[in-house]
């Protein structure tokens, strides 16, 4: 592939991205220099604007992407040329999205990942824009080089012993490469493509997933689950923040002579029901609540259904295809492989309800503005075995958990019920001993909670996956597969080793580093059978 260019439009994206984050600074120096004229203001913000402008525009000029034989390569910078070279051998994951600007201009954000230590943990190692027809061309023929080098190492791995057996090695002849024609891939000869089968996509039209096996699996999440996973997440925070932003907003439009009639009116209303009963009072902050929550509620509903519509998971031998969106929509490839582990999740409504939430951990997917990588958004308990045997069978086996001793419950209810009665009782005896009172409500919740972590922690293990569950009201299955663990460990005082107890740490491979868990109290003969599967595994 000849070095290419990335659509124009990248300089309208970068300039309205570098906009957003500089509205403070710009804000600050108008409000500093606001004695200066206003011909001088405008001025200096034309000057900046022209300037911000040719540097974008040097910067799309200067940025390039290429393939040769055995490499994918980046160039970019004005002032500083940067080049970035990524074997084909350690491309994990190629993927497309578009947000609501792309589709107006009708471009695609293409982005390849290899799993690599960044600075920049949110940074891909190509991020780059294009029109919609050149990103699934490009993404097309990086995926057919992939397949080709990995392809050739596997073969090149069968060879060695052969190899080594002969005491003169010939070189292969030179390849005869030429560019775009590099492993075309011949639809006629395979199955049906992602874009026949989820329908009419325009990211995915054009481009074969099938990879030699005729049969594969899907899931698409249908709207309720969709609503309902909305539905059962935490919204308090994001009500309150709604709220908090809202008055912002209003602070910003409402003048001092509204506002001071509309303090008026809090003051009249204030004298009035301080008049009346308190439960006038208790009544209005309940109301107040009730519409912060309903409030949260239809705020997360909205963004996760557009966020999320339309969710689909496709299966074949090699690779899960995931995708979702109404007005940025996204699709993702993933490796099975690369897959370290599933991640199910039920806060204390699921539980109720007997629904859970499944991730992935995966290199390429969830590690973008920390959005979630779900597998599956809201399934039935009782349905998640079944799901993962059609869609990703590697993580339907499941491990026989073994929980807590009893004589560990008083140790993870004891020390922070103590912990709990001594930051609210000190200061109570000092300062208000009523305050006191705040033990009854605490004190029981603090209880309840510890005896749910206790119950909910848990580890399993056998050859092929590693099982490790923990929370309290959020209770959480990690299902690991056993070869993706890089370390185990435990961690006791004296009094736990006395016990014969210990918290059990794993380190597993993750989209960014690795992902450190803890299992808390639990019998300490599990780290030896540990060491054993890891030390087999190897």
């Amino acid at each position: 592939m000849q070095p290419t260019r990335c659509h124009i439009s990248m300089i309208l994206e970068k300039s309205l991205s570098t906009l957003r984050q500089l509205v403070p600074t710009i804000v600050i120096m108008f409000v500093s220099l606001r004695s200066l004229k206003l011909i001088w203001i405008v001025l200096g913000i034309a000057v900046l604007i022209v300037l911000a402008f040719a540097y974008l525009f040097l910067l799309w000029r200067k940025t390039f992407v290429f393939t040769d034989q055995d490499q994918l390569t980046v160039t970019t910078g004005v002032f500083w040329k940067k080049q970035t070279s990524i074997p084909y051998d350690k491309i994990n994951t190629v993927d497309m999205s578009r947000n609501v600007l792309q589709r107006v201009l009708g471009t695609c954000r293409l982005k390849v990942d290899t799993g690599a230590v960044k600075q920049d943990k949110k940074q891909s190692e190509l991020d780059l824009v294009f029109s919609l027809e050149l990103a699934q061309n490009i993404r097309k023929h990086i995926l057919s080089l992939v397949q080709a080098a990995k392809s050739e190492n596997i073969a090149n791995e069968t060879q060695i012993e052969d190899i080594s057996n002969h005491s003169e090695y010939s070189a292969s002849p030179e390849s005869d490469y030429t560019g775009w024609q590099h492993e075309t891939v011949d639809n006629s000869k395979t199955g049906s493509s992602a874009a026949s089968f989820f329908g009419v996509d325009e990211l995915e039209a054009g481009i074969d997933y099938s990879d030699q096996e005729p049969t594969h699996a899907s899931y698409q999440a249908p709207i309720r689950s969709i609503i309902l996973y909305a539905l059962t997440k935490s919204k308090i925070a994001a009500g309150l923040l709604a709220l908090f932003s809202l008055f912002a907003i209003f602070d910003e439009i409402i003048d001092d002579v509204l506002i001071e009639r509309a303090g008026k009116v809090v003051e009249q209303t204030w004298e009035i029901l301080a008049g009346q009963k308190m439960a006038i009072l208790i009544i209005g902050g309940l109301i107040l609540i009730i519409a912060i929550y309903l409030l949260a509620n239809i705020l997360t509903m909205i963004v996760t259904f557009v966020r999320f519509y339309h969710f689909r998971v496709r299966r074949s031998s090699s690779h899960i295809y995931i995708r979702y969106g109404l007005l940025t929509e996204k699709s993702y490839s993933l490796p099975v492989h690369n897959v370290h582990a599933i991640i199910i999740r039920q806060n204390v409504v699921r539980q109720k309800f007997k629904l859970v939430s499944v991730e992935i951990q995966s290199i390429g997917y969830g590690d973008d503005n920390k959005e979630a990588a779900l597998l599956f958004p809201l399934v039935r308990a009782d349905e998640v075995s079944q799901l993962l045997l059609e869609i990703l069978p590697e993580y339907a086996g499941r491990t026989e958990l073994s929980s807590p001793p009893r004589r560990a419950l008083r140790r993870f209810i004891l020390l922070p019920s103590i912990v709990i009665s001594l930051i609210i009782a000190i200061p109570s005896v000092i300062l208000f001993k009523p305050a006191m009172l705040a033990l009854i409500p605490i004190l029981p919740l603090v209880i309840v909670s510890r005896y749910l972590a206790w119950r909910n922690s848990a580890i399993g293990y056998n050859p092929e996956i590693v099982e490790l569950r923990n929370g309290s009201w959020h209770r959480t299955l990690y299902r690991i597969r056993t070869d993706a663990v890089q370390t185990a460990g435990t961690k006791a005082n004296p009094l736990m080793t006395h016990a014969k107890l210990a918290h059990v740490e794993l380190n597993y491979h993750a989209p960014v580093l690795t992902s450190s868990i803890q299992a808390s109290f639990l019998d300490n003969t599990h780290l030896p059978e540990l060491r054993r599967l890891l030390t087999e595994n190897e």
